[in-house]
């Protein structure tokens, strides 16, 4: 009979098998995609080449004809100035009275020089207008591609940087215009005083304690543990979806807390999941920063589009701190904020168009467990409409937990770029 330690050889065994084979299997399916974008990147070049040179042999194949072109109308202006010329010997020697038909003949010959002169005139015509609408299109070119670098910085940046890139003068203490790039609804806000600020946390701290299940977890999914509790909130009996995942992860308490201070603003959770709306529709999400507070805190705005916009003013903070067991800590916060000036300015322009969230959020707590180890926990909570949508919610926050256990184990493996720059990522 098998002793106790021959079982755990022989479920580390196991372990040691599987994970081998996972890997083998990672490894491969990485080397085919490669493989799939080197040929890829070869057939790109190969058409750029044959465009490039089929462009070429139509420009010499252009100058050939306009070098014809060009010998055929010298050809036919001598030949011209040759007939005026014999026309005007010929009725100088006839005593300079011309005839009927010298008349005639020397009308037709300044229509036919005339004709010339016009052709050639439209022939300069046509070439300033073409090269006028050639530079008219690279300059629509370029403001188009300045546009899109400028959206692609925005988008493209963390928090604190996109607080630095957008322009402040048009901002003022009573508040300004936010618009949108793609043309959604605008609408006047009114900037976060710290009280206000601070209150939002505060409500934060209050709702966290509600909504922190106290049933046992419900499952385990892809190393995460998974606690799932809705709660009715008792002063209106209305649904709020919650849901708890924790796991751990080998990386430092510095590393994580350097990527999630540089995080590109785009990869930000979403505090909502409108109902029927897939994770693929992300990019056509738009998120402002409106205010900076001070470095760990800022005022967001994100505008999720539809047919009718689902949109939500939002709080980021960092927040790092140490816990009773003496070991450090850092959350990052992600909760939708209002203020009495919002609220009315909202009330006063009613858009049918604009759906506003104001109970939303996430918090990430990252825990120290020793030097190359943390322990995560992740809370998302949210009001919505019904069961199903508080089942699309919960799925929706897995995909989130998916994706970044998916980044944090293929930088484990990889170790590509600085130590820890993409363990974190949504």
């Amino acid at each position: 009979m098998p002793t106790l330690d021959e079982g755990h050889a022989r479920a580390a065994m196991l372990s040691a098998s599987n994970y081998s084979i996972g890997l083998h299997t990672w490894a491969v399916s990485t080397t085919r995609s490669w493989s799939k974008e080197v040929k890829d990147e070869t057939r790109r070049k190969r058409r750029l080449e044959n465009e490039v040179r089929r462009q070429m042999e139509k420009r010499q194949e252009l100058q050939l004809l306009r070098h014809e072109q060009d010998s055929m109308v010298l050809q036919v202006e001598r030949l011209l100035a040759a007939l005026n010329n014999t026309v005007t010997a010929k009725t100088m020697s006839e005593g300079g009275v011309p005839s009927p038909e010298h008349t005639m003949s020397g009308a037709v010959c300044r229509l036919a020089l005339e004709s010339d002169t016009l052709r050639s005139e439209n022939v300069e015509l046509r070439q300033k207008t073409q090269l006028l609408s050639q530079n008219w299109s690279r300059l629509h070119q370029v403001l188009h591609n300045f546009a899109f670098f400028q959206e692609l910085q925005l988008r493209s940046l963390s928090l604190h940087e996109a607080s630095e890139w957008i322009s402040c003068s048009e901002r003022s203490e009573s508040g300004w215009r936010v618009n949108f790039s793609n043309g959604e609804p605008s609408f006047h806000f009114h900037p976060f005083t710290r009280g206000e600020v601070d209150a939002a946390m505060a409500c934060c701290d209050v709702d966290l304690a509600v909504y922190s299940p106290c049933a046992p977890a419900v499952g385990q999914m892809f190393g995460w543990t998974v606690y799932h509790a809705p709660v009715r909130r008792a002063r209106d009996n209305s649904l709020v979806a919650h849901a708890r995942f924790t796991t751990r992860v080998r990386c430092s308490l510095e590393d994580a807390d350097s990527f999630m201070k540089t995080k590109d603003i785009r990869t930000l959770p979403l505090l909502i999941k409108p109902p029927n709306w897939s994770y693929h529709q992300r990019d056509s999400v738009n998120t402002q920063v409106l205010q900076e507070l001070d470095v760990d805190t800022h005022v967001m705005v994100c505008n999720i589009p539809s047919h009718v916009h689902t949109r939500y003013i939002q709080l980021g903070r960092r927040l790092p701190g140490i816990k009773a067991s003496g070991k450090r800590l850092v959350s990052f916060f992600l909760i939708t904020a209002d203020s009495s000036s919002n609220a009315r300015s909202r009330a006063a322009e009613e858009q049918h168009d604009v759906q506003w969230i104001t109970e939303a959020g996430t918090r990430l707590a990252l825990t120290e467990v020793d030097e190359t180890t943390i322990d995560v926990a992740c809370d998302h909570w949210s009001s919505c409409e019904n069961e199903l949508h508080r089942e699309q919610l919960f799925v929706f926050w897995a995909e989130f937990a998916c994706k970044w256990t998916e980044m944090a184990t293929r930088s484990t493996i990889l170790k590509v770029g600085n130590k820890g720059s993409t363990y974190l990522h949504a």
